[in-house]
């Protein structure tokens, strides 16, 4: 089963203001649990006041639509909310889209426990209201919202790939070609050492942003970070300052972020 990945205690902490603020703001603290009986006695002294043959015939309470775009409103903006933190986390750990469609899932999960909760009520008049009325709309609206996640992700794995084959094609063309791609002027056997000798360091401000994100994400304080992947926090600090590092070193951040050299250094 696909897991999400843990988020900061200031991101969750974020999350939750959110919720309430969202809640307020949809009147769903409380008062939304008289909604419903509200809404039939405001139909039926309409109904008082008409001739009888044009008087409405109530349906039953459990078919009852108050509430419903209310919630399924709810539902849509706390998605996005919680959505908006993982694609950054996406983007930081370079994996393929497949990986963040199974993060959506667990989103949807997450968001449908969420909503219900604020319908279950001890008398369960709401609760079963909501379990066969209100929630399959919520869970329609969901799963529009997943599909629309996963043609993004789609869509972004694309762009990172059609930005990196340029350089594909020309290694090799460099490759099947031999030394017919070498500069002018430059003799076959400078370049081959040229090619042989890598440079000590790497130079990336793309990876000094993203590793910068990744810290502030995960709420990890920058000396930890630094123990774990065998340097000071004084070099992170150059990095991030410069975007230059030792390449063993580069490469030791990027294992400690759960991704590679190459996805790291991806341009968006």
């Amino acid at each position: 089963m696909v897991k999400l990945p843990v988020l900061s205690k200031d991101t969750e902490r974020k999350l939750l203001l959110q919720w309430r603020t969202r809640l307020e703001a949809h009147l769903l603290t409380g008062e939304h649990f008289h909604w419903r009986k509200a809404e039939r006695e405001r139909r039926r002294r309409v109904d008082a006041q008409l001739p009888s043959k044009y008087r409405s015939r109530p349906g039953p309470p459990e078919e009852d639509d108050t509430g419903i775009f209310t919630s399924v409103q709810l539902a849509e903006e706390r998605f996005k909310d919680i959505e908006a933190e993982y694609r950054r986390q996406w983007r930081l750990s370079g994996t393929r889209y497949e990986g963040y469609v199974g993060w959506l899932d667990r989103i949807k999960g997450r968001v449908l426990k969420e909503v219900a909760a604020i319908w279950i009520d001890r008398a369960q008049s709401h609760t079963k209201w909501y379990r066969d009325v209100c929630g399959p709309e919520i869970d329609a609206k969901l799963m529009a919202l997943v599909k629309e996640g996963q043609g993004w992700a789609r869509a972004e794995e694309l762009k990172w790939l059609q930005a990196d084959r340029p350089s594909k094609r020309f290694e090799t063309r460099r490759t099947v070609q031999g030394d017919s791609t070498a500069k002018i002027g430059a003799s076959p056997r400078a370049d081959d050492r040229a090619k042989q000798r890598l440079r000590p360091t790497i130079t990336s401000p793309i990876a000094a942003r993203r590793l910068e994100e990744y810290i502030q994400l995960r709420g990890i304080a920058l000396t930890v970070f630094a123990s774990q992947v065998g340097t000071t926090d004084r070099t992170l600090r150059t990095f991030r300052k410069t975007g230059t590092v030792r390449r063993d070193i580069f490469d030791a951040i990027a294992n400690g972020m759960g991704t590679t050299r190459e996805a790291l250094t991806k341009p968006e």
